[in-house]
């Protein structure tokens, strides 16, 4: 009798959950049919956006085609190795001629160089070194020379001259301002 309760029991049990299934049924019913409409609203919207998209794009690409000319590459499109070619040809040519105009240039220079050097070599002899004397007298006085000898055809030069403040030389003795020219000839 236990069993036929438990039979009893569990027909009752699976009747109700029958039951809660089928007034279930109507309504995830219903959600999917509202789901599957939202669905084909939203793939009609999205393939009239695309159709318009593409009228949009025809329409700029056609204005564009019309625009350019066939002879002028696009602003998009890249150069052709032909423009390159002529574009670097071009500015290779000028570059050459700028390298020629400025070893002309150079060349010049240095030849007003030469010339100027041996003009001056003719009219002026390169005077010879002169050399420096630093003494003090036994006056406590400082003597700080410096003399330099020049010679030309039949002329002799000697310069002595008495520098006042020598870096190499500090001191605080009293000095003679001393210049001395000696000519001779022949």
């Amino acid at each position: 009798m236990v069993k036929s309760e438990d039979a009893a029991v569990s027909k009752d049990s699976d009747e109700k959950s029958l039951q809660k299934r089928l007034k279930r049924r109507p309504y995830i019913r219903s959600k999917m049919r509202e789901y599957r409409e939202k669905e084909k609203l939203e793939l009609a919207y999205l393939r009239a956006h695309a159709q318009a998209l593409d009228a949009e794009l025809r329409h700029f690409t056609k204005q564009h085609q019309s625009t350019r000319s066939k002879h002028q590459p696009s602003v998009l499109s890249p150069l052709s190795w032909q423009h390159v070619k002529d574009a670097l040809h071009g500015a290779r040519k000028a570059i050459e001629a700028d390298r020629e105009s400025l070893t002309n240039q150079v060349e010049d220079a240095q030849e007003v160089v030469r010339e100027m050097t041996t003009w001056v070599a003719m009219h002026r002899r390169i005077p010879g070194p002169t050399s420096l004397h630093q003494t003090v007298t036994v006056d406590n006085e400082a003597i700080n020379l410096l003399c330099g000898c020049f010679a030309d055809e039949g002329r002799a030069m000697v310069v002595v001259t008495q520098i006042q403040q020598d870096e190499m030389w500090v001191h605080d003795l009293p000095q003679r301002h001393r210049i001395m020219l000696y000519l001779a000839t022949d």
